[in-house]
């Protein structure tokens, strides 16, 4: 039996004579351009981690083209959401202005309509509820504003200036319990009074007994009293009293004016 010393040198003689077959057979390959067979087991071999390492670097570059796609497209999503946002706040305005621009329009026909001289004002200060009496507008003495001014819009009367500075005045409301204007229903032409309640309507007292209302009927200012230009329309009846044994009869009447939203106004400057 061999010992272990014997076996040991053997399997090295082995291996060098191996290593020197196995290189000699690799150059004579080499010469003749084929592949050896250590060439192809240590492709083999390594095959795994390489085909591990380009998958790994396929996705890595994958990931690297998605996060900057990504960022971009953040960045365009941003630049488009404040471009919608400036092109919304755009279209409001136009939006605002076109109204505006209609409401003066209209304001202008009426004022070129009128038998009076006006002048136009902003409301600065609108009555907080329905039935509030005064409003606040941005025309005064300076702008020929006296107290007494008839104030109105396209839509109907609004009251008369009973306080009046350099730039502003301030305007007792039609629903005030102190403000009364001579009026008539238009279509029987039945004269009365419509005088504010401190309610959202109106009260159209004196009105002949005999005098044939509907609800619905417009009511305007008569031109009595020389405040109010004859024939702004005050509002529509929406109730009538029944006849009494007196010479007169009474109507309750809603305002044509929605004070709360009126924004601008014409202001007679002569009576």
């Amino acid at each position: 039996m061999l010992t272990r010393r014997a076996a040991q040198v053997l399997v090295m003689a082995a291996a060098v004579v191996l290593g020197i077959t196995a290189g000699v057979a690799h150059q004579k390959t080499l010469r003749e351009g084929r592949s050896d067979f250590l060439t192809e087991w240590a492709a083999l071999l390594t095959r795994p981690a390489a085909v591990t390492f380009h998958f790994a670097s396929d996705r890595a570059a994958a990931f690297v083209r998605i996060f900057r796609v990504n960022s971009s497209l953040k960045r365009e999503n941003a630049l488009l959401r404040e471009r919608y946002s400036s092109a919304r706040s755009k279209l409001v305005e136009l939006r605002e202005s076109e109204a505006e621009a209609a409401r003066l329009r209209e304001l202008l026909k009426m004022k070129e309509e009128l038998p009076v001289r006006t002048v136009a004002a902003r409301v600065v200060i609108r009555p907080a509820t329905p039935w509030a009496d005064t409003c606040t507008i941005d025309a005064g003495s300076e702008q020929g504003v006296m107290p007494g001014s008839a104030v109105f819009t396209t839509r109907g009367l609004v009251g008369q200036v009973f306080r009046v500075g350099r730039r502003s005045s301030q305007v007792l409301l039609l629903t005030d319990r102190s403000s009364s204007v001579a009026a008539l229903v238009q279509g029987s032409r039945a004269p009365g009074v419509c005088s504010g309640q401190g309610t959202p309507e109106l009260l159209m007292e004196y009105i002949p007994a005999d005098s044939r209302l509907r609800p619905g009927e417009a009511v305007v200012s008569s031109g009595e009293g020389r405040i109010f230009p004859k024939g702004i329309l005050v509002g529509h009846i929406v109730s009538v009293e029944p006849p009494g044994e007196g010479h007169f009869r009474s109507a309750v009447v809603a305002p044509a004016v929605e004070f709360r939203s009126v924004e601008e106004v014409l202001v007679a400057v002569e009576r």
